[in-house]
């Protein structure tokens, strides 16, 4: 059984990952990335880092937490890196340290089973200023073809541009 349960969390896995190809692939991300990094837990630091992006995560029930970026290289060279990690639930001090070119990334949460009643939030923050906030909770049953999770990212602007707009507009 032990096995069978394995299997089946590194399967999900595997999906989550194909996914993200997909999409990455079909809306033209995949044209430009010059290398791939896929890994088997969240990344700590990528491209050499230089930015800080947290999370504060809270959650009823166990997760898969995803995050890709993808960041300049030179020229139209970038660099695409992800990975996903399964947290169990409680609190979650999360950190990225993340280069300053990176101009996509997605940062996502989603519980292995969802009962009534299952819970999530997250303050996400940049350099300190906060980004995204989102707090669930499923009041009933879900319904067929929707899906709970926490979902955010960026797209086209820099982690240095966002946070030249945050000293701007505080």
């Amino acid at each position: 059984m032990v096995v069978v349960k394995w299997l089946l969390e590194k399967a999900v896995a595997i999906v989550i990952m194909l996914a993200v190809f997909a999409w990455w692939t079909l809306t033209g991300g995949g044209d430009y990335a010059s290398e791939v990094v896929m890994q088997e837990e969240l990344p700590s630091v990528v491209d050499g880092g230089g930015r800080q992006v947290s999370v504060e995560l809270s959650t009823s029930e166990p997760v898969r937490f995803v995050a890709s970026f993808e960041c300049a290289t030179g020229n139209e060279d970038s660099i695409f890196v992800g990975g996903e990690e399964r947290l169990e639930a409680g609190v979650h001090n999360l950190s990225f340290d993340v280069a300053g070119d990176c101009w996509w990334a997605i940062l996502e949460v989603a519980p292995d089973e969802t009962p009534v009643g299952a819970s999530m939030s997250w303050n996400v923050s940049i350099e300190g200023q906060p980004f995204h906030q989102e707090e669930l909770t499923l009041d009933g049953p879900l319904a067929p073809n929707t899906a709970f999770f926490l979902q955010t990212g960026w797209e086209d602007l820099t982690l240095d541009e966002i946070v030249e707009w945050n000293r701007e507009h505080g």
